[in-house]
Order: structure tokens, then C-alpha cells, then sequence
């Protein structure tokens, strides 16, 4: 029985020795013929990765697809709104004939130009102190000559009258613009009055 053992043990064996070839590998794919697979031969190695690097793809793309575009967000890219535009700045009421007395004032309410255009010519303005407020202040430029001011409450001329004027709210004043005396007769000035409150 122990002979039986031993011999049955040494054919086990062999037979794993026998079998354990890449040639034998038919004998447990149970086809004869096949040819030997890659998985039977231990001399067989694991392909390699390529040294390439790949693309990473886009979540839902499949490798050499060009990604869709993303959804487009609103808020991304847009560039933002625009500053609003300054305020214009007002602009200078032309004077007109005929304006040669108070009753022919052209109405302004920030600034005045205009030309002396005689040696005897005189323009005249008019404005409207703003409520709440109770000062002038005053600015002006001349070209080609010198002009002087003279400023008119309800008609009469203010002899003080000027830059830090005191005013009163909501009364109506008037202005007065003709060639200084001691400006050649033959010059004809142009000028700009700039009047703010306070």
C-alpha cells in the first residue's frame, strides 16, 4: 500500500513538473491546439506604460475628444459696468442784444459771456439766488481788454457788491458788464462771469 502511495505521489509529481511548461498549457485550457497564451509563459513581462504623458481629459470626455466648452457662467469674464459719465459741466449762457439795460437781462444761472462790442456798450445779466443760500462767490476772466461789474438789487446798484457778496435766498440780482474806463475805446473785450452760492 505504501509502495501504491509513493508511485502515486511521484506520477502527481511529474505530472505538475510536466505541466508546469509554457508548451504544456494546452493541457489546462483543454485545447489541444491552442497556441500558448501570455498568461502560461512567466517569461512573458507586463507591457510598460509610454513615457508620454497624457492629456488630462475633461470630466465625461473620452481621451483624444476635445472637451466642450463650459457652461457659460454670467458673472465670469464680463467686464464690469461701466463708470457713470460725469456730470457735464454747464455751460456758459451767451449774452444777447438787446440786453443794454436791466430790463433786457439775459437770465443766467452759473455763468455769463459775452463781447463789449462799442465803446459805449453795456450787457446786462440776471440770476436767481438759490434757497438757502446767502454768499457769491465770484469769478472772471477777460480777453482783448479789461471790463468792470457793477451788481443791482430790485434796481439799485450795490456799491459793496463782489465776490463775498452777502445775497438773500431766492431774490433776484443783477449785473452790469461794460468796458473799463481806463481800457483803450478801440478794444472790444470778451469776457466770462462765474457766480456760486454759499
Amino acid at each position: 500500500m505504501a509502495a501504491c502511495s509513493a508511485r502515486a505521489l511521484s506520477f502527481f509529481a511529474l505530472l505538475l513538473v510536466g505541466c508546469s511548461g509554457a508548451g504544456n498549457a494546452d493541457l489546462f485550457n483543454g485545447d489541444p491546439g491552442a497556441p500558448a497564451s501570455a498568461e502560461d509563459d512567466v517569461s512573458a513581462t507586463e507591457p510598460t506604460s509610454s513615457t508620454k504623458k497624457q492629456q488630462p481629459t475633461a470630466p465625461g470626455t473620452l481621451p483624444g475628444e476635445t472637451p466642450a466648452p463650459a457652461p457659460s457662467d454670467p458673472g465670469a469674464g464680463t467686464p464690469a459696468d461701466p463708470a457713470p459719465a460725469p456730470a457735464p459741466v454747464p455751460s456758459c449762457t451767451q449774452a444777447a442784444e438787446p440786453n443794454n439795460d436791466l430790463g433786457h437781462a439775459v437770465a443766467f444761472t452759473t455763468s455769463l459771456c459775452g463781447k463789449i462790442d462799442t465803446a459805449s456798450d453795456a450787457d446786462f445779466g440776471a440770476f436767481v439766488v438759490p434757497a438757502g443760500k446767502t454768499e457769491l462767490s465770484i469769478q472772471h476772466a477777460e480777453q482783448d481788454g479789461s471790463v468792470i461789474y457793477l451788481y443791482y438789487f430790485q434796481g439799485i446798484p450795490l456799491l459793496l457788491g463782489g465776490d463775498g457778496m452777502k445775497v438773500l435766498p431766492g431774490a433776484t440780482y443783477g449785473v452790469q458788464i461794460k468796458r473799463s474806463p481806463v481800457s483803450p475805446s478801440a478794444q472790444r473785450p470778451t469776457y466770462k462771469l462765474d457766480i456760486s452760492f454759499k
